[in-house]
């Protein structure tokens, strides 16, 4: 992981990711700490290669965790680590989340949609014009790529972003 502040968050095991992923997955942790106090958030998982994923149930090459955009975040104390939603503390990652471009990736209320059972302390970059739409509308990834494919360059979906920012969303259809 390579950082332009200080850090306030801890990493753990798998340490490579997308680099505009990385560079908002360092703000919005420092952003936490600064509006928290709390410094003890733990980076647990990133990147898995698909040799490290056999280790896992998800089939090797099928895996959000090879996308390098996404990430595990626990929250430490004494050494142990412990599930985000056990301390309302770090509800201010969930509530915040989009404004950094990120969304959690497997809520438990989408798991018919995501095929994933709760894996709710995985977070996903998505960029903050999907993020926000997504926050905005209680989509998970799998329903925000379909309803995409009702927008084109002719009929975009326009969004008004929590960066402040209005943009035009389509779908565009690759062959082959």
């Amino acid at each position: 992981l390579v950082s332009h502040s200080p850090r306030t968050y801890q990493q753990g095991l798998s340490k490579y990711m997308d680099k505009d992923a990385l560079l908002a997955l360092d703000t919005f942790l420092t952003d936490f700490c600064t509006a928290t106090g709390k410094n003890n958030v733990l980076i647990r998982y990133a990147y898995r290669s698909e040799e490290d994923q056999k280790a896992f149930e998800t089939q090797p090459g099928y895996s959000d965790h090879h996308t390098g955009l996404g990430c595990q975040l626990k929250y430490t104390v004494e050494g142990r680590n412990y599930e985000l939603s056990t301390d309302p503390t770090y509800n201010w990652l969930y509530e915040n989340a989009h404004k950094y471009g990120f969304v959690v990736r497997y809520p438990a209320d989408k798991t018919d949609k995501t095929g994933i059972a709760d894996y709710s302390d995985y977070f996903r970059y998505v960029g903050v014009a999907h993020a926000t739409y997504m926050h905005a509308n209680n989509l998970c990834l799998e329903e925000y790529v379909e309803l995409l494919k009702g927008y084109t360059h002719k009929k975009p979906l326009g969004i008004s972003a929590a960066d402040g920012k209005y943009y035009e969303v389509y779908c565009v259809e690759v062959n082959g």
